[in-house]
């Protein structure tokens, strides 16, 4: 009802890429398929690990090892059958670019924890005019210790006002 006929005919009808299939990507094509979009293209070459359940929308311990197009399709397949799913086992570069992206995908989402790789999808993106929905994200590359407080406040915004006891505590990230 919020989209209309109109719109949720635009949204069954979309076709749309996710490259990287990892803590992003994952999440954005449960999100997708959940969404109603009619098909889907999954790109990513790398396995499902231990250290990558925590971030994975719908990978568990039974799909390490697995690759993580084919634990989400798997997953996707489940929820909404209906939608067309297509699991691409490998790694996007510009040689194999044409055919990862071929169909004349409505969008593209950019999932890729890679600089080099991330701005050789863009580029190619552009040079065709495909639309691109980037995630520019820092995984694995956070440093906890750098973290340091700036100021406190002595009103927790969220909290009623009748406790102004609470403190809330500004951080930054140098």
């Amino acid at each position: 009802m919020f989209l209309g006929d109109d719109g949720l005919g635009k949204v069954r009808d979309a076709f749309v890429v996710v490259v990287g299939c990892g803590g992003v990507g994952s999440w954005t094509a449960t999100m997708l398929v959940r969404s109603g979009v009619g098909k889907v293209r999954l790109v990513d070459f790398d396995q499902v690990t231990l250290s990558s359940l925590n971030r994975h929308a719908v990978a568990t311990l039974a799909d390490v090892g697995t690759p993580k197009v084919l634990a989400l399709r798997k997953h996707l397949e489940q929820v909404a059958p209906w939608v067309e799913i297509d699991a691409r086992n490998e790694l996007w570069n510009r040689e194999n670019g044409e055919a990862l992206l071929a169909g004349a995908p409505t969008y593209v989402v950019d999932a890729i924890d890679n600089i080099d790789t991330k701005v050789e999808l863009l580029h190619f993106c552009h040079s065709r005019s495909i639309p691109v929905i980037s995630s520019m994200g820092a995984g694995c590359k956070s440093d906890p210790t750098r973290v340091r407080l700036l100021h406190e406040t002595s009103i927790e915004l969220t909290a009623k006002k009748t406790n102004t006891d609470q403190h809330r505590r500004h951080l930054r990230i140098q």
